[in-house]
């Protein structure tokens, strides 16, 4: 019965990442009217750095969280400014094409930085009442 449980808990759990996902994806694109092929590898910097922050520096979940959040906020501010709004000659197939370079930038730099295999991220969790 507690593994049923766990399936269902980890079943939502994914579920939500990939709503939350594809509602960014929708939310982006009805605004801009293009898509951006970039949030995924933003999303996986946000997540590095939380890693980062709680298995390297060893701080606790909810400050990491915040900072996490915080940085997600100042790299889609800097990348929108800085690059997306600057582009000449905006059409839509050529800010698809700037969303695809500034993924493949994003992902070089992490895999760089992290490296490029999967590493596991510690997980809060709350002691489990016997049923």
């Amino acid at each position: 019965m507690l593994e049923f449980i766990q399936m269902v808990v980890s079943g939502i759990a994914v579920g939500s990442t990939y709503a939350l996902m594809g509602l960014a994806m929708v939310i982006i694109y009805k605004t801009s009217e293009v898509p951006n092929f970039a949030q995924g590898e933003m999303a996986l910097a946000s997540s590095f750095l939380a890693m980062m922050l709680l298995t390297a520096m060893k701080i606790s979940v909810v400050p990491a969280f915040f900072t996490a959040i915080g940085f997600a906020v100042l790299l889609g501010c800097f990348l929108e400014f800085a690059i997306l709004r600057r582009a000449k000659d905006p059409n839509v197939l050529g800010m698809i094409v700037v969303t695809i370079g500034i993924e493949m930038m994003i992902l070089g730099i992490v895999s760089w930085k992290f490296g490029a295999e999967q590493k596991p991220c510690p997980f809060p969790s709350v002691p489990m009442i016997p049923i």
